[in-house]
């Protein structure tokens, strides 16, 4: 008699905890290990809307649901098998949860990716806002929703006398920002900023400004951190000033 598939455990890391660059920076891995899981269907549900189907077919092949699912890999061992999804985009993939028919994960996997690695941004010349904006457009360009829960810092690095210093220049308290990046919210942002340069006028000596984030999840009914990326680099070389 055929036994009922059994899910062990479920799990979610970041691929790359000390990537450099920010499309490596929101990478994670998605994995669960179960048994008796050949050839009987499965789901995996992403952000509690978007299911798609698979099947495990022995060894390390997978039959996907759609030209679009996640690239994902099987590998078996002593009858335990793990199935992987890699590279994960944690903001457009904010949640998983396994399931083989009526057999299923109580809670759903999310992702908790939290970098302290410096991420330069900014390589080529541009305004305060337009740096700003391509800043949240490359992060949040992938999310599905309407808005993105996050939480901003913003500080002035520069040297002194061969010595790093940082300077606070503003806090920007939890939110939703909206997925439109609407002009309003870069127009407050960078006028803070510009504010606090005009008043303070730092020094010039190897100066960037070194951005904080945190995001939260957006997914209904999950408020748990979703990335931390302690230093967002943008050097001032790279702001031109009107």
């Amino acid at each position: 008699m055929d036994r009922p598939p059994v899910i062990a455990a479920q799990q979610g890391a970041a691929s790359q905890p000390s990537a450099t660059t920010l499309a490596d920076a929101v990478l994670w891995d998605y994995s669960f290990t179960c048994y008796y899981a050949e050839g009987v269907p499965f789901t995996v549900t992403f952000n509690e809307e978007r299911t798609v189907s698979y099947t495990y077919t022995g060894g390390t092949s997978i039959e996907p649901g759609g030209d679009d699912a996640p690239v994902v890999t099987a590998s078996s061992e002593s009858g335990d098998v793990t199935i992987a999804f890699r590279n994960l985009n944690a903001i457009d993939v904010q949640s998983a949860r396994v399931a083989f028919a009526d057999v299923a994960m109580i809670d759903a996997c999310t992702p908790n990716i939290d970098n302290a690695q410096q991420i330069e941004i900014g390589g080529t010349s541009a305004t305060l806002a337009e740096q700003l904006t391509s800043l949240l457009k490359t992060l949040l360009g992938n999310s599905p929703f309407a808005s993105q829960p996050m939480r901003m810092e913003c500080h002035y690095g520069y040297s002194i006398g061969g010595v790093s210093v940082q300077a606070p220049v503003l806090l920007v308290a939890r939110q939703d920002v909206p997925i439109g990046f609407d002009e309003e919210f870069i127009r407050q942002m960078t006028a803070a900023i510009d504010q606090w340069l005009e008043a303070v006028q730092p020094p010039s000596t190897d100066a960037r400004l070194i951005f904080g984030l945190t995001l939260w999840s957006a997914v209904p009914h999950i408020d748990a951190t979703l990335l931390r990326l302690a230093s967002v680099s943008l050097p001032m070389s790279g702001v031109s000033r009107a």
